[in-house]
This record gives C-alpha cells, structure tokens and sequence, in this order.
C-alpha cells in the first residue's frame, strides 16, 4: 500500500504574491487601491470593500507570510499565526456606511451602544468591521445604519476628520441620543 505524501507547497515569491494581492483587490469593490513593495514586505493599502477577513480567506499560500498592520482601533494586528519570513503589510480605511453599519451591528449584538472608551468594545467593532462578511447582509441592520447615516449628516461634518474613532464615538453618541428603538422601527418600515 502507497501512501502519497503530500508536497509542501512552494513559498510565493514577492512579486508572485504582489500580483495576487493586486488581482484580488482589482477585482473587488476596493476603492483608492495603493501596493507597493520594500525589502521583503508588501504595502497593500485600500479603502472599504474587502474586509480584512476576506483578503486574508482569498490569498492563498500563505506559507511564510504573514499580514500584519495596524488600526487606530486596535493598535498592531496580526491575521497569520506564528513568525514569517515575509509580510504583508494591509491598511484598510473604512467608508462612512461601513463604521455606521459597525456601530448599529455592535448595539444589536450587546444591546448596549458601544463605548469607544473601552478597549474591549474598540476590539469587538474591529472585529465586525473586519470579520469576513455574511454571505446574506442584514437587510434591517443596513437600514438603521443608512437612517443613523442620514440624521448625524446634519449634526457632523464627518469629512473634516480622518479619525475613525472620532466618527465611531460620534455615531455611537447619536445612536444613544436618537434611540434604537426609534431607528429599528423607522429601518422596519422601510422593509419591502
């Protein structure tokens, strides 16, 4: 009887993973797309669509890699486990719908409103905001989140800040402020 072995797979060099990492976001709903490399690293920077979830999911082979960066969340992350050769680098920014849609997700799960005081709570909206994404979105959670969207507009001026935490606590403020309640029903009537 034959066992087969099986063969380990061949590590990716730097530019056999950089047209990977270029392909997989191209092809995504990535906006503001920035890869560079240096050294034995990658830079993978882009704004909204992919999570980090799903990029980490759709590179495959990451024998001896290992992607790494940082969030003003969070601090400095790691996806991979254990050391690595290589890195890459990712910087993901955020859309304004995709921090509103974190904070009515985090109310719904805690049924509390989030606290961007509290580490705990910063790593939990980290985690909504970068855990691969459910095959079905939430129809009523997408709903609060563009009603919540819609009455802070008037209240801020979130294009004048690039801090992430900044708008978090302010969408959090307005969602305590207006009520769950209040955007739950108004997201519910709009269900079709």
């Amino acid at each position: 009887m034959e066992i087969p072995l099986r063969k380990k797979a061949a590590t990716l060099t730097i530019d056999e993973m950089e047209r990977l990492v270029y392909k997989f976001l191209d092809t995504s709903t990535a906006k503001e797309i920035l890869i560079s490399t240096k050294d034995s690293s990658i830079f993978a920077r882009w704004k909204s669509g992919p999570t980090l979830g799903e990029f980490h999911n759709a590179i495959p082979n990451l024998n001896h890699w290992a992607v790494i960066g940082t969030s003003e969340l969070v601090g400095r992350y790691q996806l991979s486990e254990g050391r690595s050769r290589y890195n890459i680098v990712t910087e993901r920014k955020h859309s304004l719908s995709e921090l509103s849609l974190a904070a009515v997700r985090f109310r719904n799960s805690k049924n509390r409103t989030a606290d961007t005081n509290i580490d705990t709570d910063l790593r939990e909206l980290f985690d909504i905001l970068e855990g691969t994404a459910a095959v079905g979105r939430f129809q009523l959670a997408d709903l609060m989140s563009s009603a919540l969207l819609e009455r802070t507009q008037k209240l801020y001026d979130f294009e004048a800040t690039t801090s992430e935490l900044e708008v978090l606590k302010n969408l959090c403020t307005y969602l305590e402020r207006v009520s769950y309640d209040t955007l739950w029903n108004e997201a519910f009537s709009r269900i079709k």
